[in-house]
């Protein structure tokens, strides 16, 4: 079990049905969806209302050996259960409108007092208090803030030379929905022309499970030759452009250029 991974189901779940109008298996795959997000809480949420997973837990989030992870969890969990919410709301389930509305309140607000650092500005996770790209994009992608803390706090991570860089297309998706969400289109434009753009210029023939623009041999499987066993990452240019909102509003700037 990765649980970031596990608790996004509900993610998948809700865009399956929201995008097909197959709301049948909605419900019938609704209570393994609440099981996945219900498993990592009654396991690791402390008495803050925080997540404090162990370090022998495989949490993915990004590629990356020097991220602390905690952060991003509580911010998943966060964007799980209101993708849960949404679900139940469109099912008719009101005690489980009613137990996800808290829930979210719950983490929502532990995140806010404990993992939010006001005098930097931005988000922090683990005992050492670790500033990370990964941390500041879930907590923006789950509505812990609103549009325009999320623009300072995006504009504030730029100058943290210290902070934890994305290292996957996968984050870096997920960076690019976070601009977008906070109405800075070009650094989104910016960012899917300059990586995905930059892959292609070095001649991939499938976007890269890792691509490092300063180190293009950087693998997760200790060969660049193997460095994409996961063809997912493939899809964020397309998703983007293709957009009914955002797709426009990214070729807008596009045609400036």
């Amino acid at each position: 079990m990765i649980p970031d991974y596990a608790m996004l189901f509900s993610s998948v779940l809700l865009d399956y049905s929201s995008n097909t109008n197959d709301w049948q298996l909605a419900r019938k795959l609704y209570s393994i969806a609440c099981q996945q997000v219900d498993l990592v809480l009654s396991k690791w949420l402390n008495s803050k209302n925080y997540l404090e997973i162990p370090g022998n837990v495989w949490l993915f989030v990004d590629w990356s050996k020097n991220l602390d992870r905690q952060a991003s969890e509580q911010a998943t969990a966060i964007y799980a259960a209101k993708s849960l919410l949404s679900l139940a709301t469109r099912l008719g389930l009101k005690k489980d409108m009613e137990k996800w509305q808290i829930l979210i309140k719950q983490l929502t607000t532990s995140a806010l007092d404990n993992l939010y650092d006001k005098e930097k500005g931005l988000f922090i996770s683990g005992s050492q208090r670790q500033v990370s790209w990964a941390s500041q994009i879930w907590m923006i992608l789950a509505g812990v803030v609103d549009k325009n803390t999320g623009t300072q706090i995006l504009k504030q991570i730029q100058k943290d030379t210290t902070a934890i860089q994305p290292g996957t297309p996968y984050l870096v998706h997920h960076l690019v929905q976070a601009y977008l969400l906070c109405d800075m289109d070009e650094a989104a434009y910016n960012f899917i022309k300059n990586y995905w753009g930059g892959m292609v210029d070095k001649g991939a023939d499938t976007f890269w499970e890792i691509y490092n623009p300063e180190n293009a041999y950087t693998s997760p499987y200790n060969s660049h030759l193997f460095n994409s066993y996961c063809h997912a990452w493939s899809c964020t240019p397309a998703w983007f452009l293709r957009h009914p909102v955002y797709g426009k509003r990214l070729l807008k700037i596009d045609k400036k250029k």
